[in-house]
């Protein structure tokens, strides 16, 4: 995971793992949009960012286990997605 488990991250941390994981070029975006959607947790001051733990949705489980299924078979994982 591009952000570890039970680990607290400055905003420069952060931001150099998102630049280092995407092609996108703007963290601070995926920076607001991990915090909208409930995927990470930030101090006060915006200091300090910490991934939150929770089990994925059943639809996510399902796709995994569709994707494992394909890359099995030796098919493309991406192929019709």
């Amino acid at each position: 995971a591009v952000l570890p488990a039970r680990e607290t991250l400055s905003e420069r941390e952060i931001s150099a793992r998102i630049d280092a994981a995407t092609a996108l070029g703007d963290a601070a975006q995926l920076r607001r949009g991990l915090i909208e959607h409930g995927l990470a947790r930030r101090s006060r001051d915006g200091s300090a960012y910490t991934r939150i733990e929770q089990a994925p949705p059943p639809e996510a489980l399902a796709l995994l286990d569709a994707l494992r299924a394909r890359r099995g078979a030796g098919g493309d994982p991406g192929a019709g997605l």
